[in-house]
C-alpha cells in the first residue's frame, strides 16, 4: 500500500507534518513505520513547536481555564477556543486530568504543566493534555542538613515555578518551600521564621534537588498569573503577612541565579497585599497595582531594570467584581468580571472583549496554551528541546 508520502521528499513531508495540529500527527504515527519515526524524533518536535502556530493565522488562540467546582477547593480544567480577530469564545472543552482534582497549575511551557495538590504537597505532577500525559513526580522530603529535626515544611508560604532551561536542555520545576517550628503553632506572622529555601526538579534526571537558602524569609503571594519569562521565574513577596510586596523574587533556570527585585517607587500604595499581581506583557514582567475605591489598575513594567508606569486601567465597567487572572499574546491582560465573566483588555487600544461561558465559579487562573508533541513519560530517558 502506497501513501502518499511515498512519493514526497522527506524534507518537504517533514514540512508539511510539522503544520499540522496534535491531534491529527498522534493519528498519523500508525500511518507506517516511517511517519512514526517522524514525529517521535526530537528534531521534528522542536520543528513542530516552530511551525504550527507561525503559519497557521486560522488556528485562533487557545486558553486552558482553572475552576474551582465545590466548596472543598476542587478543580477543574477547560480549553477555551477563541477567535484571533474578534476574541471571541467559539467553544470550550473539559480537559480534566487523572490527577487529584485539587491540583494547582503553574505553566504552560512549551504545551507541558506542573500540578501540585495544596492539602497533600506530597502529590505532584508534570502534564501534557495534548498528549494526555501525566508523569508522578517523587515527593519533595528531603530538607538541607544545617536545619534541626524539629524544623519540617509547612504548606502555608510554598510557591513553585516551571520552565525550560535552554542551556541544559531540561524542563524544571523551582519549589520554594516554607519551615515552621514543630514545638509551636505554626502562624503567619512568626519572626522566628527560617529564610525559605529554593528546590529544584530535573525532568530529565527525574529527581529533585537543593539549592539553598534565599537571603531571609518573605511571605509569597500566591500570583494567579503565571510568570515565566527569559528563563526565569517570578513570584511577589512581602515582609510582612498580607502587606504589599516589599521584593519580587526570580530565579533563572539557564543560570540558576536568584535576584531579589525592589518594587516600583509607588506614588500611592495599595491598600491590601492581594490588590498586586504579576504578570508578562510587552516581553517583559510587569507588576499590576490595583486601587479598589477608585476603581482602577496601574502597570508598571520593567525595561532594562528599571520599572515605569505605562497605563492606568480604569475597571468602572466591571460593575460587581474584577480581578486580574491572566495574560494573552504579548498585549492583553485577562480579568474576570462577574461569576461567569472573563475580558481581555487590550492594552494598546483600550479595547475590552467579554468571554462568557457556563461556569458556577471564580476562575483561579487563566493561561495561554499551545499544544505540544512534547513528551513527558520517561519513553526515551531524553529530553531536548529548544523552547518554542
Amino acid at each position: 500500500m502506497n501513501f502518499f508520502g511515498d512519493f514526497l521528499p522527506e524534507e518537504l513531508l517533514i514540512e508539511i507534518l510539522s503544520r499540522l495540529p496534535v491531534k491529527s500527527l498522534l493519528q498519523f504515527k500508525i500511518v507506517c513505520k516511517s511517519w512514526y519515526a517522524i514525529i517521535e524524533s526530537p528534531s521534528f518536535i522542536s520543528k513542530h513547536m516552530e511551525n504550527y502556530y507561525s503559519h497557521n493565522d486560522n488556528c485562533g488562540g487557545c486558553l486552558i481555564m482553572q475552576i474551582e467546582v465545590t466548596e472543598a477547593h476542587e478543580m477543574e480544567n477547560y480549553q477555551l477556543l477563541l477567535n484571533d480577530n474578534a476574541s471571541r469564545l467559539i467553544a470550550y472543552e473539559d480537559v480534566s486530568t487523572p490527577s487529584n482534582s485539587n491540583s494547582y497549575i503553574r505553566g504552560p511551557c512549551d504545551g507541558l504543566y506542573y500540578l501540585w495538590c495544596f492539602y497533600a504537597e506530597d502529590e505532584c505532577f508534570v502534564w501534557n493534555p495534548a498528549l494526555n500525559e501525566l508523569k508522578i513526580l517523587p515527593p519533595l522530603t528531603m530538607k538541607p542538613n544545617h536545619l534541626p529535626s524539629h524544623i519540617t515544611f509547612t504548606d502555608v508560604n510554598n510557591d513553585y515555578g516551571f520552565g525550560y532551561d535552554s542551556f541544559m536542555k531540561d524542563y524544571k520545576v523551582v519549589a520554594i518551600k516554607d519551615y515552621h517550628d514543630s514545638h509551636k503553632e505554626p502562624y503567619y506572622d512568626d519572626n522566628t521564621t527560617y529564610p525559605l529555601s529554593i528546590f529544584i526538579y530535573s525532568l530529565r534526571n527525574g529527581s529533585w534537588s537543593y539549592w539553598g537558602d534565599l537571603s531571609k524569609h518573605y511571605y509569597l503571594q500566591h500570583n494567579n498569573c503565571y510568570v515565566f519569562i527569559n528563563d526565569s521565574a517570578y513570584w511577589l513577596g512581602s515582609n510582612e503577612y498580607h502587606k504589599f510586596c516589599d521584593v519580587i523574587v526570580s530565579f533563572n533556570l539557564t543560570t540558576n541565579r536568584v535576584e531579589e527585585l525592589q518594587p516600583p517607587n509607588y506614588d500611592e500604595k495599595p491598600q491590601r497585599g492581594d490588590n498586586e499581581r504579576l504578570v508578562v506583557c510587552y516581553e517583559s514582567i510587569g507588576l499590576l497595582v490595583g486601587y479598589e475605591e477608585k476603581r482602577y489598575y496601574k502597570l508598571w513594567v520593567m525595561n532594562k531594570g528599571i520599572w515605569t508606569n505605562i497605563c492606568m486601567i480604569d475597571l468602572r465597567f466591571a460593575l460587581h467584581y474584577y480581578h486580574p487572572i491572566g495574560h494573552w499574546k504579548d498585549n492583553k491582560l485577562i480579568f474576570q468580571v462577574s461569576r461567569t465573566t472573563l475580558c481581555l483588555y487590550d492594552l494598546d487600544t483600550q479595547d475590552v472583549a467579554y468571554l462568557r461561558g457556563d461556569f458556577e465559579r471564580f476562575c483561579q487562573n487563566i493561561s495561554a496554551y499551545k499544544e505540544s508533541l512534547v513528551p513527558v513519560l520517561d519513553k526515551r530517558k531524553k529530553f531536548y528541546l529548544p523552547s518554542g
